[in-house]
């Protein structure tokens, strides 16, 4: 995974680091337990479409967008990783057997290692 770090963060960026990498490799591994361990629990999630509030709402979004990113079969290129206190920005692109996204892009307010707040935005194709 190809990735540009980019930090200006008073607090530790290593912490922020740390939980969007493990997040990011939870859900390439299509481990979905793992990838809502990093959410709080009141977390709220905005896609282009539709705001899901709790992680029993974010779980329901990521069974469906998961089985679209096969271990074995997907090339994620992390673009870029910028933090700046309790946020992270990260922009990359991906292509499975039955997606293309040309870009996307999630932005991750933390607290206390987790995930509080996300936005997530992408040019998605599907085949």
């Amino acid at each position: 995974m190809k990735q540009a770090v980019k930090s200006s963060a008073t607090l530790a960026p290593s912490t922020q680091h740390s939980v969007i990498m493990r997040h990011l490799q939870a859900f390439r591994e299509n481990n979905l337990q793992s990838v809502m361990e990093d959410y709080s629990d009141g977390a709220v999630f905005i896609t282009q479409q539709t705001t899901y509030t709790g992680k029993t709402a974010i779980r329901g979004f990521f069974e469906e967008l998961i089985i679209h990113f096969p271990p074995d079969h997907t090339n994620f290129t992390l673009h870029t990783l910028a933090a700046c206190n309790n946020m992270v920005l990260i922009i990359w692109e991906a292509s499975t057997p039955t997606l293309s996204v040309m870009m996307g892009t999630d932005t991750f307010i933390l607290s206390e290692g987790k995930i509080v707040q996300q936005t997530f935005a992408a040019h998605m194709n599907y085949h």
